[in-house]
């Protein structure tokens, strides 16, 4: 059995390929995927296979490109220090991963340890090795290709390697070589040559890179890695590759009957495939079945699609009826010269969909205002309706009707150096608000099989390096216990509160828990290693916080009990029902079942972290069971296993997001208890409040005169007049005369509704990132305006 430490999955393991499966072809792999794969490690075993020898694996996973000059460097003057760094660097790549497998597991290393090696001349011997090479220089010397360099055979432990236009050639001559090998086939017809001349060498040929192919004994393919986990009680094993066509050097073992192969084109695809497997799978689900209607393809809406299209939202539409302008044309990416005088969305979606063929765009060429009007029908297939450009009284009635059919609407728009975004949503739940750092360790009420584990251990009998390798949870649960029993008496000796009342009282003062930690002090031992103990101290604040309910989710759990069942009630009610129920049997939450890393051995930490599991698995069956009979009396889709574990987990920090509607923020005066508070703020020089109001006032100015302020004005005169038309729009709004500075206002008049790219860009990117929060349900959305001053780089959210 394996013993690579805690894993959220056991038993299952994933291999990676290195070339075109982790790193693009000989570069360096991405920062993404470093953290993809550091990631991944928490939950499952990994390790990666390659052919190539570890010198070439590191140079590729374990170092930067700064760090490859130093090392050159440090190679061809200093010798003798660039083996120290080599091995540094060596142990970057054997620390990443719980399996390396250089030379096709030939060279093997388990968590850092060098297995048992494999030799190719062994295998062959010297007589058979040079009759084999002298042949394969003699074939290189009688081909012509577009260039050759040098290294074209290069021996490895395990294998050789061939290279026809040899490995010393430059990136731009490997690249040109791999199209030259596509059509005129060197390599297949090389080793078509090999197995003819050397039929009786038992010698397997596998093609893999870009300019070279590997030579080998048969069964010496990447599936020699398996021998080395044969006996490590992996019950899956994937493997990610992208040579796993027949005779590509991934072939064999993506067709072992004993792994799931993952055929991949980039280290893209394989963090996609990831996040299907072990990640937010049902979260890129919802992406990618999401349907997104944008409003006018200006910039700002543009830059939102591009970050929604390249994670691989399911479809857009693009709704405009413009002519791209030369302005259009200046200040959007996805417009160029040749798109002037076209429909500005046609153009703008044909560059979209570019960005990932899984993404399907449209564009449909109407007016907004008129769709808007008379077709309130045409937003029902929309899962998210992302405005721009439009005018206040579009922005009204799109609110309505969104509002109407419960579809997420946001507004957003980049004007001058100020950026604006507002969200309207009717009832958004979350279940995965990714809080930071939230234990449910249960120390105050531990569980009878957390209580039991903690009672099996004798700290007073145990050697020192078992007493040095205690969980930090059994230190501080027989602590407590101990405190129940000594300072609960003393107290009870003073008559200073009731026994019933304090059967289980903690440490709650500072005095108290001074006192806890100082037990916990005198448990340690003189001379052994004391790391467990100062976890200990440090959660001493936890152990002494009692299990609650959050009020929050308190109240979601009321309101789920007071709310009406029917057959179209969503699966997060019937869940906090449910939960609502189990409350009531047991007066806690189901438990989250995660665990911290801490000092511990295996085993223990094993052991420990099951116990965790099996109970939290136990609670969400329970909960499950309870949702299933509220779904089938009502007749609605009952909440899947998956779901209810989710749930579960994120049970204490369940939200609900209800923002107020747009078309009440932007109908009439502002309300009279805002116009105090607004006023107030606008006292305060960084605010961005500010510019709200200076953005309500041009809005309300484009109603009335059918221009934006200062468009298109050349002379300082108009400007002036437009910044007194501003300022009195403000004062309709009920708000008192300079409540806004005259700067601000003659600032937004000089933008003239211009819209820079940069802005667009970054105002893209903050839509975006909330669009994505509300399609997948994932982390809190803003509630529920966002505006951003450009010139001082200060952003602020509202709620209006």
């Amino acid at each position: 059995m394996s013993n690579l430490g805690p894993k959220e999955i056991p038993n299952v393991i994933a291999l990676f390929d290195v070339d075109g499966t982790l790193t693009p072809a000989r570069r360096d792999i991405s920062e993404s995927m470093k953290q993809t794969l550091a990631n991944l490690r928490k939950k499952i075993a990994i390790g990666f296979v390659g052919g190539s020898d570890l010198a070439k694996q590191k140079e590729q996973i374990g170092e930067d490109g700064t760090q490859s000059l130093v090392t050159s460097f440090l190679h061809a003057i200093f010798p003798f220090v660039f083996e120290l760094t080599f091995v540094k660097i060596n142990r970057i790549v054997l620390d990443m991963f719980d399996f390396c497998f250089s030379e096709n597991g030939l060279t093997a290393y388990k968590l850092g340890k060098q297995l048992a090696s494999q030799s190719f001349i062994g295998f062959l011997g010297e007589e058979k090795y040079q009759k084999l090479v002298n042949f394969i220089l003699r074939y290189l010397s009688e081909i012509e290709l577009p260039c050759k360099r040098g290294t074209f055979v290069e021996f490895r432990n395990g294998m050789i390697n061939v290279s026809p236009i040899g490995r010393n050639c430059s990136m731009k001559e490997r690249d040109e070589f791999e199209a030259f090998d596509k059509v005129h086939q060197v390599r297949p017809k090389m080793v078509q040559a090999l197995k003819k001349n050397f039929p009786d060498y038992g010698l397997l040929y596998s093609i893999g890179g870009q300019i070279s192919f590997d030579v080998m004994p048969e069964g010496w393919d990447k599936t020699y890695c398996l021998r080395h986990i044969k006996d490590e009680g992996f019950k899956t094993i994937h493997f990610f590759g992208d040579k796993t066509f027949e005779g590509g050097n991934d072939y064999e073992i993506y067709t072992h009957p004993l792994v799931t192969g993952h055929s991949v084109a980039a280290p893209e695809d394989t963090q996609r495939i990831l996040r299907e497997l072990f990640g937010n799978a049902h979260g890129q689900k919802a992406l990618e079945d999401a349907n997104i209607l944008v409003i006018n393809a200006c910039a700002t809406a543009t830059e939102t699609l591009k970050n929604l299209v390249l994670p691989g939202v399911g479809s857009f539409t693009i709704l405009d009826a413009k002519i791209t302008s030369g302005e259009d044309a200046g200040n959007n990416f996805f417009l160029d010269r040749e798109s002037i005088g076209k429909s500005r969305g046609e153009c703008a979606s044909i560059l979209l969909n570019e960005l990932n063929p899984d993404v399907k765009g449209s564009c449909l060429f109407d007016n907004p205002s008129k769709v808007i009007e008379t077709n309130r029908d045409f937003f029902d297939n929309y899962s998210l309706v992302v405005a721009a450009e439009l005018g206040q009284s579009d922005i009204i009635a799109l609110s309505k009707i969104c509002v109407e059919k419960s579809i997420p609407l946001m507004v957003v728009k980049s004007y001058g150096f100020v950026g604006y975004l507002r969200i309207q949503t009717n009832e958004h739940p979350i279940v995965e608000t990714h809080p930071e750092a939230v234990l449910d360790l249960r120390l105050d009420c531990p569980f009878e099989e957390l209580s039991q584990f903690a009672k099996s251990y004798d700290l007073p009998n145990l050697n020192n390096i078992d007493f040095a390798h205690v969980p930090y949870v059994v230190i501080l649960l027989k602590c407590l216990d101990e405190w129940k029993e000594k300072v609960a008496f003393f107290r009870r000796e003073k008559n200073s509160y009731s026994p019933l009342e304090h059967e289980n009282a903690l440490p709650q003062t500072a005095a108290d828990r001074n006192q806890f930690k100082e037990m916990v002090r005198a448990m340690k031992r003189a001379g052994v290693d004391d790391e467990n103990f100062e976890e200990a101290l440090v959660a001493v604040f936890r152990a002494c916080t009692a299990t609650t309910i959050p009020g929050d989710v308190a109240e979601i759990l009321k309101e789920a009990e007071l709310r009406s069942l029917t057959s179209d009630t969503p699966s997060f009610w019937l869940l906090a029902r449910a939960a609502a129920d189990f409350v009531k049997a047991t007066g806690y939450l189901p438990l989250m079942g995660a665990l911290p890393d801490m000092k511990a051995d295996t085993e223990s930490f094993v052991r420990l972290q099951t116990i965790y599991r099996n109970r939290a698995q136990t609670d969400a069956m329970k909960l499950l069971n309870i949702a299933l009979s509220y779904a089938g009396s009502v007749g609605a889709t009952a909440p899947t296993q998956e779901e209810t574990a989710r749930f579960c987990k994120n049970a204490r920090n369940l939200k609900v997001l209800r923002t107020s509607s747009i078309a009440s923020e932007m109908s009439g005066e502002l309300p009279s208890g805002k116009v105090a508070e607004i006023a107030a703020l606008c006292e305060n020089l960084d605010s961005c409040i500010g510019h709200y109001l200076c953005l309500r006032a041009v809005d309300a100015f484009y109603a009335e005169y059918m221009r934006y302020p200062g468009k298109l004005l050349l002379f300082l005169r108009p400007l002036l007049s437009d910044s007194k038309s501003c300022a009195a729009v403000l004062t309709k709004m009920g708000l008192p005369v300079g409540t806004v500075g005259d700067d601000l206002v003659h600032e937004i008049v000089r933008a003239g509704a211009s819209e820079l790219h940069t802005m667009a860009s970054f105002m893209g990117g903050v839509c975006s990132q909330e669009a994505i929060k509300l399609i997948t349900g994932q982390y809190v959305p803003l509630n529920n305006t966002f505006l951003y001053d450009g010139m001082k780089s200060v952003g602020e959210s509202f709620n209006f």
